[in-house]
């Protein structure tokens, strides 16, 4: 069968959805010394809530400040050389990662 009487109701959810751009999180410079910036490319209304730097080899957690901001500065000279996942929560609960080299 064909249908051609067919109505689609949305309340404005998967439009909106569907306008919104992905959310990701970028550090330069990679690999680096323990001082690095952050980006976060969020959506409106998004913040972070908080931001942990995670070693691979060890488990390591270090809570870093971020002063609310969207950009802001990491400086950890005295972490060990090695792998390392940068963590930010936004307010949404989104989980946002990026790998990093420590020298």
């Amino acid at each position: 069968k064909f249908y051609s009487d067919y109505n689609i109701q949305d309340d404005g959810a998967l439009i909106d959805k569907s306008l919104l751009k992905p959310e990701k999180i970028t550090l330069y410079p990679n690999p680096n010394d323990g001082v690095f910036t952050v980006v976060a490319d969020l959506n409106n209304n998004v913040n972070i809530s908080s931001v942990k730097v995670v070693c691979v080899q060890t488990g390591a957690v270090t809570n870093i400040d971020f002063g609310s901001q969207k950009t802001f500065m990491v400086n950890l000279p005295n972490l060990a050389t090695g792998n390392y996942v940068l963590q930010v929560v936004t307010s949404q609960q989104k989980s946002l990662t990026a790998n990093f080299f420590k020298n």
